[in-house]
């Protein structure tokens, strides 16, 4: 029995792969600690997983937090130089404590002082990503939130999209000055930039999405294992069961519309537009708005109109005409595994290269946020739901995901990297 230790730093979205991970390690009788933000110690503890605290202890449920975060042009930035290295020291502290002794460590990329500590206390380590834009390939470029624009530039070849991630190293250089400067302290190398190439385990670095989505290229680490997608969903209450028994005992297939676990705290007019939508295209609707109850738009007596704060969207997706999200990588999963096309509205950090991946695939269109209005959301669902290209396509991708099961996947290579690097 191995005693492994997973270091996640985020939202739900950020924690639930690893949850998954940390379940089927469990099966196998390995002993299993999560080390994430204090906020998630009950909800952790709760599915039955041993929990370590470390630092800093965010409120995922801060919706000033949320707001900032999911800002297009600074969001990124806020998170990773003022939130994340901004307290680089904290994190490293608590970490080193659960971290001892561990025989293996597997890592999150936002998690940035897991690198310091498995070096430091000699901590085999397994490095992970969730999205593909984490590898930022000169060969299959990424969309920059903040530069859009960037992406065009891609038919120019790798010798230009190299150019632009060494100004993606240029522009990031002061975020992350904390961590050179704790390295020297604890006696280690620089090793690489903790944003790119330094966020990467030289012993094994799990690709947790498909091939489907993201092919493997030339300049990822060598040691990269494309895994599939770990996907996790909460359990429900019976009368939700019921629930969604009644609403898809019906032949006209429902639109769901949601936000994911993040975006959902700051969702502009998007919950709004969309039950204007569904009117319009008298559509049969399902809502899933999260726990703010204000984000459930007020309507009357409408029978074609279901809202929710959550779902499985293993129990809706495959059963709905279309999904419409902000194209987060947990959401994207699922939508891939179900067969049906969508309208995907990025906010920021990898959801704008997400949906870009989905469109390239031709399952989605996109309606970007900060040009949403009823009409341009209305146009871009209508001809998702009528055109057969987009079903067709989705229908394909679910056949190829089908057999693909990236939480055994996963946890295969870890239990192997374990006996290994002992």
């Amino acid at each position: 029995m191995a005693r492994i230790v997973i270091s996640t730093i985020g939202t739900k979205g950020d924690l639930h792969p690893y949850l998954a991970i940390a379940k089927e390690l469990q099966s196998r009788n390995h002993r299993v600690i999560i080390a994430t933000s204090p906020t998630y110690e009950r909800y952790v503890k709760n599915m039955g997983i041993e929990f370590a605290g470390i630092r800093p202890n965010i409120d995922y449920e801060d919706k000033e937090l949320a707001r900032i975060s999911m800002d297009l042009t600074k969001g990124t930035q806020h998170v990773i130089k003022d939130i994340l290295f901004g307290n680089l020291r904290d994190t490293y502290d608590d970490l080193s404590k659960v971290a001892r002794g561990a025989d293996l460590l597997l890592t999150h990329t936002l998690c940035f002082a897991s690198s310091l500590v498995a070096e430091k206390l000699e901590v085999p380590w397994v490095s992970a990503v969730l999205s593909p834009n984490n590898f930022w390939s000169s060969y299959d470029p990424s969309v920059i939130p903040n530069a859009p624009f960037l992406i065009y530039w891609k038919h120019f070849g790798p010798r230009v999209n190299r150019l632009i991630v060494r100004m993606a190293k240029f522009a990031t250089r002061e975020w992350i000055e904390a961590a050179y400067v704790l390295r020297e302290e604890l006696g280690l190398s620089r090793n690489g930039n903790p944003l790119f190439e330094g966020m990467h385990s030289p012993h094994a670095v799990l690709a947790l999405f498909s091939s489907a989505f993201a092919k493997r290229q030339p300049d990822w680490p060598p040691q990269t294992i494309i895994t599939g997608f770990p996907r996790y969903e909460e359990p429900i209450t019976d009368e939700k069961e019921e629930a969604i028994r009644h609403i898809l005992d019906n032949k006209r297939k429902p639109v769901v519309f949601t936000l994911g676990t993040a975006a959902v705290l700051n969702p502009d007019s998007f919950y709004h537009y969309s039950l204007e939508v569904a009117r319009e295209l008298k559509l049969r609707a399902i809502l899933l708005t999260g726990y703010p109850p204000e984000n459930t738009p007020v309507f009357q007596n409408d029978e074609d109109v279901f809202c929710f704060d959550y779902l499985p969207y293993s129990k809706v997706f495959p059963f709905s005409s279309a999904v419409v999200h902000h194209g987060g990588i947990g959401t994207t999963a699922h939508l891939l595994h179900s067969g049906v096309p969508s309208v995907v509205v990025p906010y920021s950090h990898d959801q704008p290269d997400n949906a870009y991946r989905l469109k390239k695939l031709g399952v989605s269109e996109i309606c970007y946020r900060h040009k949403i209005s009823v009409s341009k959301l209305k146009s871009s669902l209508k001809k998702v739901i009528s055109t057969p290209s987009y079903h067709q396509n989705a229908d394909s991708l679910y056949r190829k995901l089908y057999y693909e099961n990236g939480v055994v996947a996963a946890a295969d290579i870890i239990e192997i990297k374990a006996a290994e690097l002992k």
